[in-house]
């Protein structure tokens, strides 16, 4: 199963749904493998190309998946966001 499908049944799991459409973009990893990430369905082109080059740039300092930081206990490394579905969100200026 594919991590935006995993991603799909956590948010429908918790109740919620993602902010706007989230779209797979691909960047070579360590290695030279191919990893997909998530980026938001309204991040301008630009702004996608320029953020690949920061990832590759950069991609020692990334870690791709949780086997890649040993030691670290998956309750730290767990993204998740507390949100009240009964609020509204925000949009902030």
């Amino acid at each position: 199963m594919g991590d935006a499908r995993r991603l799909e049944e956590l948010l429908e799991k918790e109740g919620l749904c993602a902010a706007e459409e989230i779209e797979e973009v691909e960047v070579i990893s360590r290695g030279g493998e191919p990893s997909l990430l998530k980026a938001g369905g309204s991040l301008p082109l630009e702004g996608k190309i320029e953020m690949v080059a920061c990832l590759q740039d950069n991609v020692d300092v990334f870690a791709w998946s949780a086997a890649e930081m040993p030691g670290v206990d998956a309750d730290v490394a767990y993204h998740r966001l507390n949100l009240d579905p009964a609020v509204a969100p925000i949009r902030q200026k």
